[in-house]
């Protein structure tokens, strides 16, 4: 089928690979928080250069990419694009931050609640965070941590996410109201302008990092989704992918950027398997998982709940889930809710104004 049909909701399961791309990121914080680990990150060991939660990140980018690009595609309203964006990444991120901050902080801090809540540290974390501008530490928090002083470390990709997600709005409003018949150059070639000028990539030369093949997996969402009539994504694809990056194996750094792409097309006919649409997901938990996972396994080591490696990484992974649980069902559905009924009584104000 086409990536047009892929598209379809009953086409794909690609709730379920978000799911296991978020349980991914908690593996890899498993080897990096605990102070006993067991031998390597599994894909790190099996690569050299990648790791379980670099793959995941990727992916999550890649998929965005291309659910939101169809979306604001079909709907062709900015509005809707901005309120959708908005009412799914903002609650649940000030949900865990206000937690963190006003209940986890002040349970674990090694200062008085008085020194606690009168720092600046605390305000800056609270209110930094709400507005993508990273703050890692609380006061007198995870201190004596292995992982020391950082309250969630996952929290750095969302002023990402919400970078290209701007980008890919001022694209399309600019392809829209201008040069319609070459909107697929404008937005390849706008899109690249953008990462670069936020980058500096230099591909060529000194090599990718992690932060410029975020942008090159959004941008090959973008790029699928703006073309989705035109391409067919199957596992022969995926196979002359892999047979190039087997190739470029032992090349610098060119290894990874086709392993990212093969990687990204791989999910493609994977969540097309029908052993994988036959589970029904009722509860988009992975975002809540993605933005608790950090910090619930830097509660659990401040605990002292990591001498056995395998029960942290089943305590990580019990404990994730049902705060991504609980935070989809408590704020997230809630609010994705209301942004829809605000977006229906937006657009129907208009249609009766223009009446």
């Amino acid at each position: 089928m086409t990536l047009k049909q892929f598209l379809l909701k009953e086409n794909n399961n690609l709730d379920i690979i978000r799911i296991v791309c978020a349980a991914l990121v908690i593996v890899e914080h498993c080897y990096d928080l605990s102070p006993k680990t067991i031998g390597m990150d599994p894909v790190k060991f099996l690569t050299g250069f990648s790791t379980s939660g670099l793959i995941a990140v990727k992916a999550f980018f890649f998929i965005s990419g291309m659910l939101v690009t169809e979306s604001l595609m079909k709907k062709q309203s900015a509005k809707s694009f901005l309120i959708s964006r908005v009412f799914r990444m903002m609650p649940a991120l000030i949900f865990v931050i206000l937690i963190t901050a006003l209940i986890i902080g002040p349970w674990v801090t090694t200062l008085t609640l008085p020194q606690y809540f009168k720092s600046k540290v605390l305000y800056s974390f609270i209110f930094k965070n709400c507005y993508f501008s990273n703050a890692y530490c609380l006061p007198g928090v995870f201190m004596d941590n292995h992982f020391w002083g950082v309250v969630n470390g996952s929290l750095w990709t969302l002023q990402y996410e919400a970078r290209f997600y701007i980008i890919l709005l001022c694209v399309f409003l600019v392809c829209k109201y201008t040069i319609k018949k070459y909107r697929l150059i404008s937005l390849i070639l706008t899109i690249l302008i953008f990462i670069d000028a936020f980058f500096d990539l230099q591909i060529i030369g000194k090599g990718a990092s992690i932060k410029s093949l975020l942008p090159m997996s959004f941008a090959l969402g973008c790029f699928l989704a703006v073309n989705s009539s035109y391409f067919v994504i199957n596992y022969k694809t995926v196979l002359v992918s892999a047979i190039l990056m087997a190739i470029f194996w032992r090349t610098n750094k060119v290894n990874e950027i086709l392993f990212n792409i093969t990687v990204c097309l791989a999910i493609i006919p994977i969540s097309q398997l029908n052993i994988l649409k036959k589970i029904k997901i009722k509860y988009d938990i992975s975002y809540g998982i993605y933005v608790w996972g950090f910090t619930v396994q830097q509660v659990l080591v401040y605990f002292k709940l990591y001498n056995n490696f395998y029960l942290f990484f089943i305590y990580s992974m019990v404990i994730t889930w049902v705060m991504g649980f609980i935070s989809f069902v408590t704020v997230e559905k809630r609010c994705i809710d209301y942004g829809r009924k605000l977006d229906k009584r937006i657009g129907k104000i208009k249609t009766d104004t223009i009446k």
